[in-house]
């Protein structure tokens, strides 16, 4: 009976993780007012538009949506860039906050990943073949050396970690997965608690704010360690 019991209890740990990582990545379907109201609730101010006014949920919640995409990076994309010949340097035409990883790809479809470089590495870093092997972003453009003299339908792709367009409307839908709105109604309630100048409580919101965010990205493993 014990034996069964441990299985038992396995086999549920197995399950519950596999429906989580499997569900990260999935909207709540939550919009603007849902998360104000979550929030109103919390700070006991459901009927309270004076103190805290839509607008100024709204400013907060995009506020804490651009945090949390910057810390985690769960808003992601991918932009594919067709190289020239001998050229450098090439336009990102999404709005990103970190390159994840980026990768050539040649005619035949084999890709091979860029090692990560910067602007001072231009001409220093020994090149291993004629083939692009490094990369690095200033100013929104991408860098890719050294560059190929003869192209042949050859690209880059690269994985980003998109910045999140500003909402405007209380019928917005929240663009973050689901599984990070609760630290977001954390930021914007910890943020409403200091206005009313309970500076107490608005420090206790945004240090579970930020804990939530700490275990969620050990435990998914996100964020800057993937750039590791």
């Amino acid at each position: 009976m014990r034996r069964l019991k441990q299985i038992a209890g396995l086999m549920a740990c197995i399950i519950f993780f596999a429906l989580f990582f499997s569900g990260t990545q999935t909207l709540s379907g939550n919009t603007v007012a849902d998360i104000t109201l979550e929030c109103r609730y919390i700070l006991n101010a459901v009927n309270s538009f004076e103190m805290w006014s839509e607008a100024e949920f709204l400013a907060w919640i995009n506020r804490g949506i651009e945090d949390i995409a910057s810390q985690t990076y769960c808003l992601q994309a991918r932009e594919e860039i067709t190289l020239v010949n001998d050229q450098l340097e090439y336009d990102i035409t999404l709005n990103y906050v970190h390159i994840v990883a980026a990768y050539h790809v040649n005619n035949a479809g084999t890709a091979k990943g860029l090692t990560l470089s910067s602007p001072a590495n231009m001409g220093i870093d020994t090149y291993s073949s004629t083939v692009p092997s490094f990369y690095f972003d200033f100013d929104e453009k991408l860098s890719v050396f050294p560059p190929l003299a003869s192209v042949n339908n050859d690209k880059v792709w690269l994985y980003l970690a998109q910045k999140p367009a500003a909402l405007t409307l209380s019928t917005d839908a929240i663009p973050i997965p689901a599984v990070w709105e609760s630290a977001l109604i954390k930021y914007v309630a910890g943020i409403g608690w200091f206005k009313d100048r309970q500076n107490s409580k608005g420090a206790q919101s945004m240090t579970a704010y930020q804990q939530e965010i700490d275990k969620l990205k050990k435990l998914l493993k996100l964020g800057t360690e993937v750039a590791k």
